[in-house]
This record gives C-alpha cells, sequence and structure tokens, in this order.
C-alpha cells in the first residue's frame, strides 16, 4: 500500500539503541540498522526473504507500479542482480517468501494487494531461485514461472499484504490486512493439477496493538492503521511466524504437535515499536536467529532484531 510520505532523513538520524525483551531463557534485542538501501529503483520496497543459495543475500520487490522484477541485495544493502519474471503480471505485489521442497530452493511471490478488496486476478507466483555472482555491476536476469496459483477467499476479495510458506506442511499462510481482527488463510503450496481451491480462514490473530487516543483517529500508518498488517514470514523449520504492522514486530511460537490456528490465537512476544514510518516487509533470516525489516521511502534502512545468546 502507498501513502505519500517521504524518508528524507530518517535512515541518517535514526537510533540503533537496543531493547531488550526478555522471554524466559531467551531475549531478542534491537532494533539496530545494519544496512541502508540506497538505490532509487528500491524506493518502494514491499517483500523481503532471504536467499537459501547464496548467503547475505536478500531478495526484494517493490510495490506497485514498478515491472515484474525481483532484486537481490547484498548486506550492505546494494542491489546486486536483476530479475525478470517472464509472464507475471505486477500489478500490486505486496510480499514474498523463499523456501527449498524436495532439495530445490524458490522464491514466491504475491501479487495479493486489493486496497478496495475487488480483484479477482489475484496471483502467487512461484519461481526457482536463481544464482548469480555477485560483481561491482548489477547482473540481469530472466527467469521462467514454475507455477502459479490463482488466488480467492471464500467469501469474497480481501486486501493482503502478508504471505509465507510452512514447507513441513506445503501450505501458503497469509493474513487479511483490513479485517478488525486480521484473519488468517492458508492454502496448498502445489495444488492438484487443474484445482484451484479458495484460501481457507483458519483464525484471528491475537495481539495486534491499535492507537490509542489522538492517534487512533489519524489517517496515518502510526495512527488508525497501526495494528494493520503489511508483511509476514514463517521460520524455515515452521516453528516460528513473525507478523509486521505499521507499528509494532510480533512473534508467534508454534510448539510440536501446536496448528497455526492455536499459535495465531495465542498472545505473541511483541518486539517493541520499530519506528519505521512506513514499514512494509520483514523476514527471517535463514537460521531465524534475525527477524529482518525494512520501510517505503528512500534511502531505506535494514533493521534487524536479534535473538541474543543464552547466558
Amino acid at each position: 500500500m502507498r501513502f505519500s510520505l517521504t524518508l528524507p532523513l530518517f535512515s541518517l538520524l535514526f537510533v540503533s539503541g537496543c531493547v531488550t525483551v526478555d522471554r524466559t531463557a531467551q531475549s531478542w534485542q534491537g532494533p539496530e540498522t545494519i544496512a541502508r538501501i540506497e538505490s532509487a529503483d528500491t524506493e518502494e520496497t514491499s517483500g523481503l526473504a532471504p536467499s537459501r543459495l547464496q548467503a547475505d543475500i536478500l531478495w526484494s520487490h517493490n510495490d506497485s507500479g514498478d515491472q515484474p522484477i525481483l532484486r537481490a541485495l547484498d548486506s550492505q544493502g546494494k542491489v546486486r542482480a536483476i530479475v525478470n519474471v517472464r509472464g507475471a503480471r505486477h500489478v500490486d505485489w505486496e510480499d514474498m517468501a523463499s523456501f527449498t521442497l524436495d532439495g530445490v530452493a524458490y522464491l514466491i511471490v504475491g501479487d495479493v494487494g486489493d486496497n478496495k478488496a475487488a480483484r479477482t486476478d489475484c496471483m502467487l507466483y512461484v519461481i526457482k531461485e536463481p544464482t548469480f555472482t555477485p560483481t561491482e555491476h548489477i547482473q540481469t536476469l530472466f527467469v521462467d514461472i514454475a507455477w502459479q496459483i490463482p488466488l480467492r477467499y471464500p467469501k469474497g476479495p480481501r486486501d493482503c499484504e502478508g504471505i509465507a510458506v510452512d514447507v513441513q506442511e506445503e501450505m501458503i499462510y497469509l493474513i487479511s490486512k483490513r479485517t478488525k481482527p486480521a484473519v488468517a488463510y492458508r492454502l496448498p503450496l502445489r495444488a492438484p493439477t487443474g484445482d484451484s481451491p479458495a484460501a481457507q480462514p483458519i483464525g484471528a490473530l491475537q495481539g495486534l496493538r491499535e492507537a490509542s487516543g489522538l492517534l487512533a483517529n489519524m489517517k496515518i500508518p502510526s495512527g488508525k492503521w497501526r495494528g494493520q498488517p503489511c508483511a509476514f514470514d514463517i521460520s524455515a523449520d515452521g516453528r516460528s511466524a513473525t507478523v509486521l504492522t505499521y507499528g509494532e514486530v510480533y512473534l508467534y511460537a508454534k510448539p510440536e504437535g501446536m496448528s497455526w490456528s492455536e499459535a495465531f490465537a495465542s498472545d505473541p512476544l511483541v518486539l517493541g515499536s520499530h519506528g519505521l514510518p512506513q514499514a512494509e516487509a520483514i523476514c527471517f533470516s535463514p537460521d531465524a536467529r534475525k527477524v529482518i525489516l525494512t520501510t517505503e521511502g528512500h534511502p531505506a534502512p535494514l533493521l534487524a532484531y536479534t535473538l541474543a545468546e543464552k547466558r
């Protein structure tokens, strides 16, 4: 979703002081600025996913108005490769995820944004993750769609800005943005040929904070829309989910034997206010020891919360 906001000095003035949240024998620290995305072509970053093939590479994409391309960012936030997804449309790409299935690394991107809840052409695109050798020059690559999944909901269109994959379940999870409370949905990652099942609701998300007082009536991300989910990821082991709203970062734990429906109905760990003007993208690091997020705007900081070592 796009707002008329700019980010002129934010990434230069952002204070990376640590806030620690205890969680029994472990704690998370942050956010801290780990890099800055300075390319003018990435001013509307709306999705992040870690590479499953190359260390220190993050995949990203822009919000509506761009071409159907993905960008590879290095550890400094510099664009190292541009990937053109042949045959894909880019109406309103809102989130992406990475996963490994049957030994093959994939990226999935969701053309799922629907501010007015009116679209009947939302689509999820899956591609094999490409590899490249980072150099000083930006490389241009082309990939084909491995498979695509039409997205529809049982009771009509929904706006969505968060998608994630639980590869153990072979399920795609999505979170509605504008419903109160936010609702999680799921559909198969690999539907039978010719079948296009609707995404099924699995329950509401507990614990997403709304703005209060005067801010609650202000039509800004940190005000009236503070509690709206704008990005989402599930860890590679399927045990944790992170949800980004315009105000906070949340972690939902899913111990063995628990469903995501039960996990989302439980109180999340609140990592705190991220302080970003228009947060839009979040992901776990491959080992799930970091939660990485960023905002629309230019230049944009890449922030990280880090799981502290046990003492």
